[in-house]
């Protein structure tokens, strides 16, 4: 099967936390304009929703300490075999994900949920760090 790729778009926003509705304004904004995409507004949430808590976890923890950062954002959309794939990419602090421990569902536990609602509203979730950053690739199959 040949894959076809039909749309990309690339943003960079500022690593601050009053950005990150764009991220989601432009997701909103392409589904709005795909005719695979329009079929799958459920998913529309679930993609939102894991893109947004990747880059909160960028902007919280990558780049906690660190002031006038980046986030750079890919979004592609694929339609053989129908896929969103958004790259997320920062030069902030990287982590080890194995060393990030399972959520108590059944504590008092406030934060760090994150990483595990990620995994779950996406299909496929990669991170790793690399000499030109750190990268989370998300994606949600149609």
């Amino acid at each position: 099967m040949e894959m076809k790729k039909t749309d990309q778009i690339e943003l960079t926003i500022p690593a601050n936390h009053k950005y990150l509705n764009i991220v989601s304004a432009c997701l909103e904004a392409l589904f709005e304009r795909d005719e695979i995409l329009k079929k799958n507004k459920d998913d529309f949430y679930a993609i939102q929703l894991g893109v947004h808590e990747a880059c909160t976890n960028v902007v919280d923890h990558a780049y906690k300490d660190i002031k006038d950062a980046n986030i750079y954002i890919k979004i592609e959309l694929w339609s053989e075999p129908a896929r969103l794939i958004v790259d997320i990419r920062d030069t902030g602090e990287s982590f080890d994900p194995e060393q990030i421990p399972s959520p108590d569902f059944g504590g008092l536990q406030i934060r760090g949920f994150g990483i595990h609602l990620v995994h779950q509203l996406m299909d496929g979730v990669i991170y790793f760090s690399a000499k030109d950053g750190n990268h989370w690739c998300l994606t949600k199959h149609f």
